[in-house]
């Protein structure tokens, strides 16, 4: 999942995801190649480099007759990568890197390739074999249905989704140990109330400590305008959802201003318990942050012992649900750009299509062998449950509690799914629930009096735009 969100302006996105779906296409090309060759395009954040260049590197020992060849989005979120090139669709390569919360007016408007026939051809990529909840976010609806059942684009499947992003808690150590403080057993889950209690256990530590690690730290960075994780607190709390059935803004209601409350009252406005800036965990002066595995590397990269090099890093699972234990999970994954995939190569006499390259390429990611080469990076959680318990991903520093990662139930995020995926309505009005939480989070902002000056104004934007957008 994408977490470098940007709002971008309605009609500008709108319009250039339309102009990506109607450009002009070329017809198919044949071309003799000395290899067969496909070129993947992907985010350089969150480690996503890394894993490509670990599977390539895999798939192509495999096949010594395959070229993969990886390439970035120089910088770029992926819409806006998508939208740049709306008239040179050649450039994006033939596989695309993509999240699941930014996908979906692109697959709309025809640019990708509906993977189900190929997840369909094959007992190696039975639909079982997959968490479920992650196949549903590779469809623009948040539905998925075999192909066999429903062959329409609206059933279809957009990308191979790679990994299963549940947010965990990540620890600094060395802070725990210098306070005294020992990280709870919470592997078969805690409720929101045992971490409140723990979070200002931890803040009321840091005030009285008089050790130089802890007394200038604080205890947590909070990304709780992040879909997976106010999804989470929510559902632990028991509020009602975000958006009512009819896509209306609903964080007004009783239930919801309750759970704000709640959070403002007992992080935001608590003492040395908020931490506001995302770099005081790398800088050592925060005890715990909020993130998805990919987003780890950089964390035991910095928070280190200098002389051993030892990571000061564990993990805890998020709270959640006494009933169900259900914790939200993203993803990303990979799709097969359109335009490209009916030109064909010639390989020492063999022809294959760009598509069945690409599948080739895409089908070795989500197998027990990628997704182990995946997993020696430490940066990916299988999408494969039968590595739930095994493979290489445990084995990255497996003196960590990787069971945090998997801890929980699934729990879908369906939050905009309600809304029309063919404009950029879902992208303004996830930055407009963002921005709520972030205030509800900020000390001067989050009180229930100033709650009531800033909320009406962004509901009222939140209901102009998306009844505009609802889908009928």
């Amino acid at each position: 999942m994408n977490k470098i969100k940007k709002t971008i302006g309605v009609f500008a996105l709108a319009s250039s995801a339309l102009a990506i779906a109607s450009c002009g296409e070329k017809g198919p090309t044949r071309k003799e190649v000395e290899k067969f060759t496909i070129t993947v395009t992907c985010q350089e954040s969150d480690g996503e480099i890394t894993f490509l260049e670990s599977l390539a590197e895999g798939y192509m020992k495999l096949n010594p007759d395959r070229n993969v060849i990886v390439k970035n989005f120089g910088g770029s979120t992926f819409d806006n990568y998508m939208k740049s090139h709306s008239f040179d669709k050649q450039n994006l390569g033939d596989i695309i890197w993509m999240p699941d919360d930014y996908f979906a007016s692109f697959a709309i408007g025809e640019n990708f390739v509906d993977l189900r026939p190929y997840y369909e051809a094959s007992s190696e990529t039975s639909y079982d074999k997959y968490y479920q909840s992650m196949l549903h976010a590779a469809n623009y609806y948040g539905e998925y249905k075999p192909y066999s059942v429903d062959p329409s684009p609206e059933a279809g499947i957009y990308f191979a989704p790679r990994d299963y992003n549940k947010p965990v808690i990540v620890c600094n150590t060395d802070l725990f140990n210098s306070a005294g403080i020992a990280l709870p057993e919470v592997n078969e889950g805690w409720t929101l109330q045992e971490f409140t209690e723990f979070c200002q256990t931890v803040a009321n530590t840091i005030k009285t400590s008089k050790h130089p690690l802890v007394n200038g730290a604080e205890a947590i960075y909070f990304n709780l305008g992040w879909e997976p994780i106010y999804t989470t607190f929510m559902n632990a709390y028991g509020a009602d959802p975000v958006v009512d059935s009819t896509g209306h803004f609903n964080l007004h209601s009783e239930k919801n201003c309750e759970f704000l409350d709640y959070m403002y009252n007992n992080f935001a406005k608590y003492e040395k318990l908020m931490c506001y800036r995302e770099e005081s965990f790398n800088d050592g002066t925060c005890f715990m942050r909020m993130e998805v595995r990919s987003a780890i590397i950089e964390n035991i990269a910095k928070v280190k012992d200098p002389d051993t090099g030892e990571a000061y890093i564990d993990f805890l699972p998020m709270p959640s649900d006494a009933t169900t234990h259900s914790i939200g999970a993203g993803c990303s994954g990979y799709g097969i750009i359109a335009n490209q995939a009916k030109n064909v190569q010639v390989c020492n006499g063999e022809e294959k299509t760009v598509e069945e390259l690409a599948w080739d390429f895409i089908k070795y990611t989500i197998s027990t062998q990628g997704q182990n080469d995946a997993g020696k990076s430490g940066g990916s959680v299988p999408v494969l449950k039968e590595l739930e318990n095994s493979g290489a991903w445990r084995q990255f520093h497996p003196e960590f509690n990787h069971d945090a990662f998997i801890s929980g139930n699934e729990l879908r995020l369906t939050t905009f799914n309600i809304f029309n995926p063919s404009s950029s309505c879902r992208t303004s009005l996830r930055a407009s629930i963002s921005s709520i939480f972030s205030k509800t989070m900020d000390k001067s902002l989050g009180s229930a009096e100033q709650r009531n000056n800033w909320m009406p104004g962004i509901r009222d934007q939140f209901d102009s735009l998306g009844q505009r957008f609802v889908r009928k």
